[in-house]
């Protein structure tokens, strides 16, 4: 218990200063590395952490598209048919490889696992990187973003005391 309450105040703590970094690239490169953690913490679940030849484009992803979004969005403004673009082509191509592999993997690799982390992996870059890019859509910013953040600390700690799965 001690030290999942340390573990949650430093967290806070980070979380709290990455909140107040808002709108600067080092908000993008902070949520880019909790999007990259994210990511591996899902392929460890799924056990495809292990198979480089997915798990590496897979983490190269997570970590630059939630910057390469904000950069976007910086450079292009208000276009969010252009952030949407690059998610899908990012994804496309994400998926065309995995399953390239997979087929040429002939049942070394099973398809189960490996189509459930290439869905988290997209979920996760995607929920992050619109994270990214909420300050340049109208009416949306630091607010939404906090509580994205609150909503996400609320519902962990009521969890962790209300019991387990």
């Amino acid at each position: 218990m001690k030290t999942r309450v340390i573990t949650g105040t430093v967290v806070t703590l980070f979380m709290l200063a990455v909140v107040c970094l808002y709108a600067t690239p080092v908000f993008a490169i902070a949520i880019s590395v909790i999007c990259a953690m994210a990511v591996w913490e899902l392929l460890r679940a799924f056990e495809m952490h292990k198979v480089w030849i997915l798990s590496v484009p897979s983490m190269v992803i997570a970590a630059a598209l939630p910057t390469v979004s904000f950069v976007l969005f910086k450079i292009l403004g208000k276009q969010a048919v252009v952030f949407i673009t690059v998610l899908a082509l990012t994804f496309f191509v994400l998926m065309f490889y995995s399953f390239f592999v997979a087929v040429f993997k002939r049942g070394k690799l099973n398809f189960a696992p490996l189509s459930a982390s290439l869905v988290l992996t997209m979920y996760a870059v995607t929920c992050f990187s619109a994270l990214c890019v909420l300050n340049y859509l109208e009416g949306l910013g630091i607010f939404t973003v906090g509580m994205v953040f609150i909503g996400a600390w609320v519902s962990d700690v009521f969890a962790y005391f209300t019991g387990r799965l």
